[in-house]
């Protein structure tokens, strides 16, 4: 570990203060640190908002105690991604898990594997900094989080990304609170644009505006679906649903959430077969040939147009306490040298 120089200036003032007070100083001071990666490199940093060179000044007691409040503000504070990739690069820096995915250094364009640099930093009592984590993902991404498999993305060659990252919900492991958020970049996904399966051409059937498409509903129920189905959410302690989201799709997860937590021999069943095969069942009855571009995307028949719903929806949540907050530290190569990255790194 290494550390900024502390300052040989007099103590300072505030050295006199109890330290209770003192903290909630520092803490005032460090403000909301911001988590900073780059993907494809090495380097993993924590910022503080506090400056540089008023850091430098602190007293080596003082310097101390704010090293300490700025380990503790990691292991406790959400942590944010609108990026899979960095999601993916994050937990792998920091973390093991149950399994690796084959081919994921590859799907992240390291040619020569995973970083040397990026390796798991061991923490005390089991705390990581990655309990709490907020996605905020564009529709593609979210489909190759959970493994949608809605047409035409039932299809190897329709599939939006590389294979490994349609493993990527493993990386969701040791998460105990989490928040979906289905926001602008969401509302805004052209996820059927991005292919290029005839069905779907625009020439031939032209695909609706993005407007027009039941994204706040039942796209949503689908990703939920899935996810579900595919077990990547039942070991999660609070699951939080937020952005434009139809009323009946937030109340249906967040009681399946609230009741799968609360009742032991609760089971929630998805259909995923019926899921994937809307219309099949008529067009077969009346000896037609399916053809599944007719419903997928969905075309919204809500009452209030998902296309219009308001962007600053409630949000509705279900949570327990999953720890107490206790303080501990994270042990690894926490480096203060680096003053343009005025925080931690890896």
């Amino acid at each position: 570990m290494s550390q900024e120089a502390p300052s040989r200036s007099p103590i300072f003032p505030v050295m006199d203060f109890p330290s209770e007070i003192v903290s909630r100083i520092l803490d005032m001071w460090i403000g909301e640190p911001t988590m900073n990666y780059w993907l494809g490199g090495s380097v993993l940093a924590y910022r503080s908002g506090s400056h540089s060179t008023a850091r430098a000044a602190l007293p080596l007691a003082i310097w101390l105690q704010y090293t300490r409040l700025l380990q503790e503000k990691w292991l406790r504070s959400p942590k944010s991604f609108d990026c899979i990739l960095g999601f993916i690069t994050v937990h792998m820096a920091t973390l093991t898990f149950s399994h690796e995915v084959p081919g994921i250094a590859e799907a992240l364009n390291w040619g020569g594997g995973f970083p040397q640099d990026f390796r798991p930093i061991p923490a005390k009592n089991g705390r990581h900094g990655l309990e709490k984590i907020s996605l905020d993902l564009c529709c593609d991404e979210y489909f190759i989080l959970f493994e949608v498999r809605v047409p035409p993305f039932d299809i190897t060659q329709n599939r939006l990304a590389h294979d490994a990252l349609y493993e990527s919900a493993i990386f969701l492991e040791h998460t105990q609170e989490l928040t979906l958020n289905f926001g602008d970049a969401y509302t805004r996904s052209d996820t059927w644009y991005n292919i290029s399966d005839d069905r779907w051409d625009s020439g031939a059937r032209p695909l609706p505006n993005v407007g027009d498409m039941c994204l706040s509903a039942i796209v949503i129920d689908w990703i939920l679906s899935y996810a579900w189905a595919n077990k990547r959410l039942q070991h999660i302690s609070s699951i939080k649903l937020e952005g434009s989201i139809q009323p009946w799709v937030l109340k249906k997860w967040t009681d399946i959430f609230q009741r799968h937590r609360q009742e032991e021999d609760f089971e929630h069943k998805v259909d995923l077969f019926a899921i994937q095969t809307i219309g099949l069942a008529g067009a077969v009855a009346n000896g037609e040939e399916w053809e599944p571009a007719e419903y997928y995307p969905p075309i919204c028949e809500c009452e209030q147009r998902c296309g219009r719903l308001g962007k600053e929806e409630d949000s509705g949540s279900w949570s327990t306490e999953v720890w107490s907050e206790g303080t501990s530290e994270v042990e690894g190569n926490w480096d203060f040298g680096r003053v343009e990255e005025e925080g931690v790194t890896w």
